[in-house]
């Protein structure tokens, strides 16, 4: 959730035990994705209602900063997710829309060209990553995790007994 909410503190409000074991994977195995910081914008392509809306919310969750939510403009409807590295001279994005390739599972991840102005400077875009949601995306079914953890610990109590 946006860190202004909770005094500048990072809360982890999970939704299923799959983000929650997600999260701690890309936190305790690949903290270098989250110091990346890299800026995602979603568009959905498959004209259903809510999906890049579900999406922001789920990265965010995850740690990562959606600064963008919109629709992809195309005259079809978009079949399967993928994404776009708006940033290529970092080199680091691929390797993060790689990993993100587990919840989004993207048909391909495409680079687009750099960019320069007139004096040969590249122009670096705000955004990092563009992913483009397909009709075949699905959010997780919610699994709240507290009655998880209720189940353990009734487990462990009878285990003790």
């Amino acid at each position: 959730p946006a860190k202004e909410f909770f005094g500048g503190q990072f809360v982890l409000l999970p939704e299923s035990l799959e983000d929650t074991q997600l999260f701690m994977h890309i936190t305790l195995s690949e903290p270098e994705i989250l110091h990346l910081n890299p800026q995602f914008s979603i568009l959905n392509g498959s004209k259903i209602t809510g999906q890049a809306g579900g999406a922001r919310d789920r990265l965010r969750r995850l740690g990562f900063h959606v600064i963008e939510v919109g629709n992809f403009e195309s005259e079809k409807p978009v079949f399967q997710d993928f994404a776009v590295i708006l940033n290529p001279q970092k080199s680091q994005m691929k390797r993060v829309a790689e990993k993100l390739d587990s919840i989004f599972n993207f048909i391909r991840i495409d680079e687009a060209p750099v960019e320069e102005n007139e004096e040969g400077a590249v122009i670096e875009n705000l955004v990092d990553i563009q992913i483009v949601l397909g009709s075949t995306y699905s959010h997780p079914i919610s699994q709240p995790i507290l009655p998880q953890i209720k189940a353990l610990e009734s487990n462990t109590k009878k285990m003790q007994e």
